[in-house]
């Protein structure tokens, strides 16, 4: 049984874990890893990139990437074993909107490191910066067609919110519905009141 994730609060970037004998550092992005993340962007297959919200094998997603991040709609956190890029979780916040208390995280994890608890790790530190910028909610948008992420999700202290019918769309052109899914901080939130 996966127990809920306990949110990392106030962590000072960067610092290394010790995983299965691998040294992890992670890192708080600041505009610089453009390079780092398009030699990270040459290991993701087809798979890998069928649900992410943009292909970062194109350059321009890169771009935008770095664009959001210096004007602060973006908090990413970079996982390195050694100076190569294995992973990343995202924070996407605007704080100028009426939703300005809710913040979207995204995550990814090269397959090969997966199982490892990389993802618990970076689910927590990524939630922790979530709560150290005031976000209440954080949303995360998942494919109907993965309900063993889903139910990890679930475990995890998500709870699912809202099902959007034929809302992406795969790069061979099929549409599939979105889960949407929240954690909530404050308890009170987390009752609906």
């Amino acid at each position: 049984m996966i127990r809920p994730v306990e949110p990392k609060k106030g962590l000072t970037f960067p610092f290394n874990r010790e995983i299965e004998g691998r040294t992890i550092t992670l890192k708080l992005m600041d505009g610089s890893e453009h390079d780092a993340l398009t030699q990270f962007s040459a290991k993701l297959n087809d798979e890998d990139r069928l649900f992410m919200r943009m292909d970062l094998t194109k350059p321009e997603s890169i771009d935008e990437w770095m664009k959001n991040l210096t004007c602060e709609r973006t908090r990413s956190v970079l996982v390195l074993e050694g100076d190569g890029v294995i992973g990343y979780a995202s924070l996407h916040q605007n704080k100028l909107l009426w939703t300005r208390h809710l913040g979207e995280i995204r995550l990814f994890i090269l397959p090969e490191y997966r199982q490892l608890g990389l993802g618990r790790l970076l689910a927590e530190v990524i939630l922790g910066l979530a709560h150290d910028n005031d976000v209440q909610t954080v949303e995360v948008h998942i494919p109907r067609i993965q309900p063993d992420l889903q139910r990890i999700l679930q475990q995890m202290g998500f709870m699912p919110e809202a099902l959007l019918a034929n809302w992406l769309i795969d790069p061979d052109g099929h549409t599939h519905d979105l889960v949407i899914m929240a954690y909530r901080f404050n308890e009170k939130v987390r009752a609906g009141d």
